[in-house]
């Protein structure tokens, strides 16, 4: 992923999102907002605020084929400028067309707002999809609609 910028805009979370978020210490959430794919990393303040100084991102999608849970793992790779290295999980239910969708847009939309999150928001970053990124996801939704 490429970091396109920082943003100071800071959208209004939907109440399900919030209540979302309280019930996790920390972790990743992608989810859409106003039409807009966002990834939403909840941690401490004291790693959110190391994860300000973020370098480098990497998104891989994988399909993983259950037969009591089949799903999509999205795994968000990120490295900071003081060589951090964190890892986050995100898995879409494959029997899910909500969910389905929502990667869908991802594929269609290539941008995606990253919130970092402690109790209140951080910081937002617009990211960009990489070349390698989108074929990943397109090849796993290529297979869904098969």
């Amino acid at each position: 992923m490429k970091i396109i910028k920082n943003t100071e805009k800071y959208p209004r979370l939907s109440n399900e999102l919030e209540i979302e978020l309280s019930l996790i210490d920390s972790g990743m959430i992608i989810s859409e907002i106003n039409g807009d794919i966002v990834i939403i990393l909840k941690d401490s303040v004291e790693m959110t605020s190391a994860l300000t100084g973020i370098k480098s991102l990497s998104l891989n999608f994988t399909y993983i084929d259950r037969p009591e849970f089949p799903s999509v793992n999205t795994e968000l790779k990120l490295k900071t400028s003081k060589n951090l290295s964190v890892k986050y999980d995100y898995f879409f239910n494959y029997e899910s067309e909500y969910e389905m969708d929502i990667l869908t847009l991802i594929l269609n939309q290539r941008e995606i707002s990253l919130f970092l999150f402690s109790d209140i928001l951080i910081k937002q970053i617009a990211l960009e999809l990489e070349e390698d990124e989108i074929l990943q996801l397109s090849d796993i939704l290529d297979e869904f609609k098969s």
